[in-house]
């Protein structure tokens, strides 16, 4: 398998989540894909996200769609996610780890179905103080 990379100014945490698509995209084995990653490299990456390898690990394992509940909310509370990545991009990959490790995912899934997510997500959501400190900033609103 070989990953793409778009340019080479792109963060490696960009590049590790491009490259971690691409594997699942190919239905590759990740325990060997990561493993194939240089040792210095994935802890970096695992340190920029402020955890330990073994859980940067298990967060790939997951896949590109871990985190997709944290899309379903930032649109349900008018957070227009591509301003967001692109205004607080570390924030955004801390959002989305802690998404991916969240184990409210059956509560989320239920709120996101029934409509009522808006009104419940900061009785569970881990990133609940993130997102509303970005739904306070007028430039990270959905037109």
């Amino acid at each position: 398998m070989t990953a793409t990379f778009q340019s080479t100014t792109d963060t490696l945490p960009a590049r590790f989540l491009r490259w971690c698509a691409d594997a699942f995209a190919a239905e590759a084995d990740y325990t060997k894909a990561l493993g194939s990653l240089d040792e210095d490299a994935a802890r970096r990456i695992a340190a920029e996200h402020s955890m330990p390898l073994d859980e940067l690990v298990r967060i790939a394992r997951l896949g590109p769609a871990a985190a997709e509940e944290m899309l379903a909310l930032m649109q349900a509370i008018n957070i227009d996610p591509v301003e967001a990545q692109l205004i607080h991009p570390a924030l955004f990959a801390d959002m989305e780890a802690t998404c991916a490790r969240c184990s409210g995912k059956a509560r989320c899934r239920a709120d996101i179905a029934s409509g009522k997510l808006e009104k419940e997500f900061t009785r569970y959501c881990g990133n609940a103080t993130a997102l509303n400190t970005l739904r306070a900033e007028p430039d990270m609103l959905r037109d």
